[in-house]
């Protein structure tokens, strides 16, 4: 059974990256012979400043990304760019001894469409740093398409979503 990451690095509980991963994850859920894994950093508080091994949060998220053909990764846009918490969780959990040539995706949370290139240096990074192999460019949920309060997605936006779980699979079934 091929195994899909579904990690979000959103510090904050109604978050629009989270309501959009919540979905792609109940939707792979119904998929035959694939799972979704979820990892949340809320639930993995990753430190400032640690050495990456005595940290049970890092040996969680590096884990995370060992255990699992494809990611896929979402956090919010501040000042048109990935979140810190986005950052932070890559720069501590990637290895680029382990992770080579997996498929990502990226989707972000904002809060207007202007920052629909905030997330580019960071695939950009991803994709450098361990080979990572992109799926379409970043997925930006912004504004209206999803509402923070009651965490409905627009019809737009989850055919987005649906559709790029579908080319994710098929990175995944050859992988």
């Amino acid at each position: 059974m091929k195994k899909i990451a579904i990690i979000s690095t959103s510090l904050a509980p109604k978050s629009r990256s989270r309501i959009v991963l919540r979905f792609m994850y109940e939707q792979i859920q119904e998929i035959d012979d694939v799972e979704a894994v979820w990892f949340d950093v809320q639930d993995h508080p990753l430190p400032l400043y640690t050495d990456g091994v005595s940290n049970e949060h890092v040996v969680a998220g590096k884990k995370i990304l060992s255990d699992t053909d494809a990611w896929v990764i979402g956090g919010p846009v501040h000042n048109w760019g990935a979140a810190s918490s986005t950052i932070n969780f890559l720069n501590y959990c990637l290895d680029k001894k382990v992770y080579s040539y997996k498929p990502f995706t990226l989707i972000a949370g904002a809060g207007t469409s202007v920052s629909f290139l905030a997330m580019d240096g960071l695939g950009r990074n991803i994709r450098t740093e361990v080979k990572g192999v992109e799926v379409g460019p970043a997925i930006v949920c912004a504004g209206d398409s999803v509402d923070r309060e009651t965490g409905n997605i627009d019809d737009k936006t989850k055919g987005r979503l649906e559709e790029r779980i579908e080319a994710m699979l098929r990175f995944v079934k050859v992988s």
